[in-house]
């Protein structure tokens, strides 16, 4: 495997603006390339971990990420970071993905109501997006509303996406050894 740029080198890059959520022992930042003249803004899911696997879990993730993104209803992938593990301080991973500000659990508990063609379409959206990492050989083992993120498109409706593969496997077929259980 290729050695992937460090946690020091993603801040000498990036600026942390503010926290979007925080999930679990993961944070997910809004950040902005430090040369940047568009503004354009990425969203930076950082987990640390102690475990010797952690930098195993974190590389699974990261290619399982890389093969469904490009999708309409996928969370674009844009980098990984990762620093090195260390039995004191563990290990920790900075993944660079698409922006999008609300998830729809936030978006049912701020609305309470949500009108059914709305329902209908964020059902096909999740569908789409499910087809597509099935059509990968990916499962995702995590679907809920916290990772069905909306993506706001001005003059469009409201797109949901679909993240977090941190318990996502590759699917296997009876006598396919290319993929791990």
């Amino acid at each position: 495997m290729r050695k992937c740029p460090s946690v020091d080198e993603f801040r000498n890059l990036y600026a942390k603006e503010q926290t979007i959520r925080k999930q679990g022992t993961c944070k997910v930042h809004q950040v902005v390339l430090r040369t940047s003249t568009s503004g354009a803004r990425l969203a930076c899911k950082s987990s640390e971990r102690k475990d010797e696997r952690a930098l195993e879990r974190w590389a699974l993730e990261l290619a399982i990420h890389q093969t469904v993104s490009g999708h309409p209803h996928i969370v674009a992938f844009h980098a990984a970071y990762f620093s090195e593990l260390n039995i004191i301080a563990g290990a920790r991973c900075n993944l660079l993905m698409e922006l999008c500000r609300e998830c729809l659990l936030e978006f049912i508990s701020f609305w309470h109501q949500v009108e059914l063609k709305d329902v209908g379409l964020f059902a096909k959206d999740m569908c789409m997006g499910l087809r597509h990492t099935h059509d990968c050989s990916v499962l995702q083992r995590d679907m809920k509303l916290g990772n069905c993120l909306l993506q706001h498109v001005p003059g469009q409706r409201l797109v949901l996406k679909i993240c977090d593969f941190g318990n996502s496997v590759f699917l296997t077929r009876a006598g396919d050894q290319r993929f791990p259980a």
